[in-house]
């Protein structure tokens, strides 16, 4: 169940064109057969990786429209003196199950990515010059597919066929980084999902 707070953001890595519409498609169908067995279908959300997550400006009187300046330009200085060469996001072949339990989004299907060096060079620097509480979870950047309530077998399954119908047949997913997004969320856990908001991008040169 989400809790109804001020709000919080997140920094999300947007994909291309191309990856988001494969994603989207995986994602579509993941709902489907979920709903199909009896769950609820996942609400929509923009696929992405998230770089820091439950970024909170718990007791700074300054209203959102300043927190959301201040981060995007804290993610402009980060980006232009840590990643002067890019980042390649290489995101792994096949989606898999969550394995262990439930968190508070009910995540169960995802893409994981590998933590390249620059990547987490470029959370770190954020996560210091921003000045804020953020999350105190391990960086496992990922895309998710699906959030929802169910058992690892379905899961494991719903895994299985996003991979034959698209994963398996498209061969490499890596992408070069062009875009960084804020992202506000007033309901936390997974009853915010579907007022996920995204209110400002960064462009990566």
């Amino acid at each position: 169940v989400g809790t109804t707070a001020m709000a919080t953001y997140s920094l999300w890595l947007i994909l291309p064109p191309a990856a988001e519409t494969l994603c989207r498609a995986a994602m579509q169908e993941a709902s489907g057969l979920a709903l199909s067995s009896g769950s609820s279908p996942c609400p929509s959300f923009t696929p992405h990786i998230t770089l820091v997550g439950d970024i909170c400006h718990e007791g700074d009187p300054r209203p959102s429209e300043e927190m959301v300046s201040q981060l995007t330009e804290t993610v402009k200085e980060a980006v232009s003196s840590t990643l002067r060469n890019g980042c390649v996001i290489r995101t792994r072949q096949t989606a898999e199950p969550m394995d262990k339990g439930t968190d508070v989004w009910n995540m169960c299907v995802m893409l994981w990515v590998d933590a390249d060096e620059a990547l987490s060079k470029l959370r770190d620097k954020i996560i210091a010059r921003i000045g804020l509480k953020v999350e105190k979870r391990q960086f496992r950047p990922h895309i998710s597919l699906f959030y929802g309530v169910l058992d690892f077998e379905r899961r494991a399954a719903i895994a299985r066929t996003v991979n034959e119908k698209f994963f398996l047949k498209c061969g490499d997913l890596s992408f070069k980084l062009q875009k960084v997004a804020v992202v506000e969320s007033r309901v936390q856990g997974y009853d915010g999902i579907g007022d996920w908001k995204i209110v400002s991008e960064i462009d990566i040169e």
